[in-house]
């Protein structure tokens, strides 16, 4: 015979002191000081560009960044200002993945993030592609990464004709090679 359990849900006390039960998603929290993390967090932004999309998706015949150019391209900014990276994936919920992103300064600060639970499959390599998934947004998210040319909103409006008006001026006032 199969037994009922319940599952009692600890409570924590997190680095702030803040009391929650184990599991619960952070939506944003910082260290009570941010100081020295902000500053570090306005240069880093001062120097980082557009990420360019190096990967094609097979299924969507788009392109993407994946995680490790993502990584490989932050990396060395947020060093050269004394931060760093931490990401865990984390219970969100029934059959849900989530991902608690963390960027800390050498001060000891921190700004922390959950990503929105998504929902995996039913195989290991379905929970790795969700965690992968997860990480990028959450990443390119807290630390405001851009990964895509500003269109002024053109692509999501609807607004195909101003477009296409555009991309034939453009053309048209190109040089052309002899």
């Amino acid at each position: 015979m199969e037994e009922n359990r319940s599952v009692e849900l600890e409570i924590v006390t997190d680095e702030i002191g803040e009391l929650r039960k184990q599991g619960e998603l952070v939506s944003y929290k910082t260290s009570k000081s941010t100081v020295n993390i902000d500053k570090a967090m306005v240069e880093f932004n001062k120097e980082i560009e557009s990420i360019e999309k190096g990967e094609l998706n097979p299924f969507f015949k788009n392109y993407y960044c994946s995680l490790d150019q993502i990584i490989s391209y932050v990396r060395p900014f947020l060093a050269k200002h004394g931060l760093y990276i931490q990401q865990f994936p984390i219970f969100g919920g029934e059959g849900m993945l989530s991902v608690k992103t963390i960027v800390k300064h050498e001060s000891g600060e921190f700004i922390e993030s959950d990503s929105m639970p998504i929902k995996y499959g039913k195989t290991s390599q379905d929970f790795g592609g969700t965690n992968t998934y997860c990480r990028r947004y959450a990443l390119a998210s807290i630390l405001g990464l851009s990964f895509e040319k500003d269109d002024d909103g053109n692509s999501v409006s609807g607004n195909k004709v101003e477009q296409k008006a555009q991309t034939t001026q453009t053309t048209q006032t190109q040089p052309t090679e002899s």
